[in-house]
C-alpha cells in the first residue's frame, strides 16, 4: 500500500480550498501528508534541512490560468518541489493530476531529472476525487497505474517493511527499564562477537548492531510471509509484550528457514523424527547415537523427580550444533547434534539446577497457549551422524547463531575439562 502511516506524501498545488476534500481524505486516513502552496515563491532553504524520505508526490503544474505553451509556466512548481524535498530524498512517485499534464508533462520530467531527482511519474484526474473523495478508489487508480512501474514499487514495498519490522523489534526493548535495555545490550553484544568483546563503547555498538541486523531480517521475512517455520504463533502479542520471555523469543529463535538448509547449524529437529528415519534405515537411534530417551531423563533431570515425569510431557529434540565454517565451506563429513528437551515452565524446575554438563536456556514463548518454555540440553548426549541423515528431516525451528555460538563455546570447554585428578578421602 503506497499510501500509509510509514510513507509521507506532499501535495503541491496553488489552491489549498479547492483540494481541501483531498486533504481532509488523507487526515480522515491517518495518512502523513504536508500541503505546499506553489502560489508564492518559496523560501531558500538549504538542503541538509529540506524533506527526505518522501515517496509520494502530488502535483499540479500552472499557477493561476494557463498562458499559452511556454515551459517556463512550470518555474513555480520546480522550485517548490526543489525548495522542499531535498536531492538525498532517494526515489519517490510523483502523481501528475493538473488539467495541463499532456501538454507540460514532458518539460516537467525534464527539469527534475535535470535537478537530480529520481523518480517516476502517473497520470490521475484530480477532479474525479475532488467530486467523490474515496481513498480505496484512489489507490484502487494509483495501483493500476503502477502496474508498468512494477519493480520500481517493489524497492518502495520493501522500504515499508523494513520500516514495519523495525518498529516492531524495537517495541518490546523500549518496555525494558534503562538498567534491563543496558544488560540486553551488553548481553547480545557478548554473544555476537565472542572472544573479541570488550566493554568499550564501541565495540558494545558494534555486537549489538550485528545483533539487531539479524533480528531484522528475520522480522522482514516475517511480514512478507516467505517463512514456514514452527516459531513463537501468539494470538495477541500485546499481551505478553512486556514479558522478558517474549523479548527472548526474538532474541533465541531465527525464522528464516529456506528448505536447502535442512542440515545447517541451529536447527532444531524433533526425537521423533530421528526415530522415523531411523525405521527407515534399519537402524534404532541407540545405534545411531548411542542412547534413548530414558538415558536422555536421568541425565537431565533430578532422580528423586524422575517418577513423576510423564514422557508425554517432555518434548526431545535434536540440535545441529557443527561449525559454520563447515557448512559454508561445503565440508561437512559429520554432522553434529545435541541432544535435550524443551520443557513447559510448569515441569523446568524438576531439571537439574547445578550441572555442568547441562546447558538451559532463557524462558521463551513457542506456542499458542502463551505458555513459556526452556530449552535443556546434555553435553554427555551429543553424537555424529552423516549429513545425508540429518537432510532427510525437517527442522522445527532455529535458533539463532548467537545461542548456537554460546553452545558450541560451553560444549567446547565441557568436553575438553581435565577431569578427576584428586580422590578425596571419606
Amino acid at each position: 500500500m503506497i499510501l500509509n502511516p510509514y510513507s509521507r506524501a506532499i501535495i503541491f498545488d496553488d489552491e489549498e480550498d479547492k483540494i481541501k476534500p483531498i486533504l481532509d481524505l488523507f487526515k480522515k486516513h491517518l495518512v502523513p501528508q504536508l500541503f505546499v502552496d506553489f502560489s508564492t515563491s518559496p523560501e531558500d532553504i538549504e538542503d541538509e534541512k529540506k524533506l527526505k524520505n518522501i515517496r509520494l508526490v502530488f502535483s499540479d503544474f500552472i499557477k493561476g490560468e494557463i498562458s499559452g505553451s511556454n515551459p517556463g509556466q512550470l518555474t513555480n512548481i520546480i522550485n517548490a518541489i526543489t525548495s522542499t524535498i531535498s536531492k538525498e530524498n532517494g526515489p519517490f512517485i510523483i502523481v501528475t493530476w493538473s488539467a495541463h499534464t499532456m501538454q507540460f508533462l514532458g518539460p516537467f520530467r525534464k527539469e527534475l531529472k535535470s535537478a537530480g531527482y529520481i523518480f517516476e511519474d502517473i497520470v490521475l484526474e484530480k477532479e474525479k476525487y475532488l467530486r467523490n473523495p474515496n481513498l480505496d478508489e484512489m489507490l484502487k487508480d494509483i495501483n493500476e497505474k503502477l502496474k508498468t512501474k512494477e519493480n520500481f514499487l517493489n524497492f518502495l514495498n520493501w522500504e515499508n517493511k523494513v520500516k514495519i519490522s523495525a518498529s516492531n523489534i524495537i517495541g518490546p526493548f523500549m518496555n525494558l527499564k534503562e538498567s534491563k535495555r543496558k544488560e540486553t545490550i551488553k548481553n547480545l553484544s557478548k554473544a555476537s562477537l565472542g572472544s573479541s568483546f570488550d566493554s568499550s563503547h564501541d565495540n558494545l555498538l558494534k555486537g549489538f548492531y550485528n545483533t539487531m541486523t539479524n533480528l531484522l531480517y528475520d522480522e522482514i521475512e516475517k511480514n512478507i510471509s516467505l517463512n514456514k517455520s514452527e516459531t513463537i504463533v501468539v494470538e495477541d502479542e500485546n499481551d505478553i509484550a512486556n514479558d522478558t520471555a517474549f523479548i527472548n523469543t526474538k532474541l533465541m529463535i531465527d525464522k528464516n528457514i529456506k528448505t536447502n538448509d535442512n542440515n545447517y547449524p541451529g536447527n532444531v529437529y524433533a526425537y521423533n523424527d530421528f526415530l522415523q528415519s531411523c525405521d527407515k534405515t534399519n537402524s534404532s537411534l541407540h545405534e545411531i547415537c548411542g542412547f534413548e530417551i530414558d538415558d536422555l531423563k536421568e541425565s537431565i533431570f533430578d532422580r528423586k523427580e524422575l517418577e513423576n515425569i510423564n514422557n508425554s510431557k517432555l518434548d526431545m529434540i535434536c540440535i545441529e550444533i557443527s561449525p559454520y565454517c563447515d557448512h559454508a565451506q561445503k565440508n561437512m563429513k559429520k554432522a553434529k547434534l545435541i541432544t535435550g528437551f524443551i520443557l513447559e515452565e510448569e515441569i523446568e524446575d524438576k531439571a537439574k539446577s547445578k550441572a555442568d554438563f547441562i546447558y538451559k536456556s532463557n524462558k521463551f514463548f513457542l506456542k499458542r497457549n502463551n505458555s513459556k518454555q526452556v530449552i535443556h540440553l546434555s553435553f554427555r548426549h551429543i553424537f555424529r551422524v552423516n549429513p545425508t541423515f540429518v537432510n532427510s528431516l525437517k527442522p522445527r525451528f532455529r535458533i539463532r547463531k548467537e545461542m548456537v555460538n554460546e553452545i558450541q563455546h560451553q560444549t567446547a570447554y565441557y568436553l575438553s575439562r581435565p577431569g578427576l585428578t584428586t580422590l578425596y578421602e571419606n
